[in-house]
């Protein structure tokens, strides 16, 4: 193996596990040593003297990083599929939306029940015949 794809290597399985340790989900932690581990793996079987010893070093690292990780991942995935069946059960209790022919229906005895306005001309002769009608009573109580 060449040297320089061994240390390129061995420097992005160190990269992993630093930004695994950075990060606060327990998964990303978790996923994150497992690719530092297989990153690690090539220097660690085909490289040669110093790369492989790197290698080798960071490969157990990563392996007793994704160990300890995993029973936080673990909690964390089951949080996570206890509140997904929660949201389910939520949808499955709410009101289903009606369908298209109950809600025309409804439009309809809503349409029928409706009072139809009285022209505007009819409205306004109405309202003057009560204005002169209650100016007729207010003078012949005044004489």
């Amino acid at each position: 193996m060449n040297p320089g794809t061994a240390r390129t290597l061995v420097a992005a399985a160190i990269i992993a596990d630093l930004i695994g340790m950075m990060v606060m989900s327990p998964t990303a932690w978790f996923w994150l040593a497992i690719l530092a581990a297989v990153l690690a793996v090539c220097p660690a079987v085909f490289a040669r003297k110093a790369p492989q010893i790197s290698g080798i070093v960071i490969l157990i690292l990563s392996v007793g990083v994704a160990v300890m990780a995993y029973p936080a991942h673990k909690k964390s995935m089951d949080q996570y599929v206890e509140r997904v069946k929660q949201q389910a059960d939520k949808r499955k209790a709410m009101k289903p939306a009606p369908t298209a022919e109950k809600a025309m229906k409804k439009d309809e005895e809503v349409a029928d029940k409706a009072v139809t306005p009285a022209p505007a001309a009819e409205t306004a002769k109405k309202m003057d015949d009560e204005v002169v009608a209650k100016e007729a009573e207010l003078t012949t109580k005044s004489k």
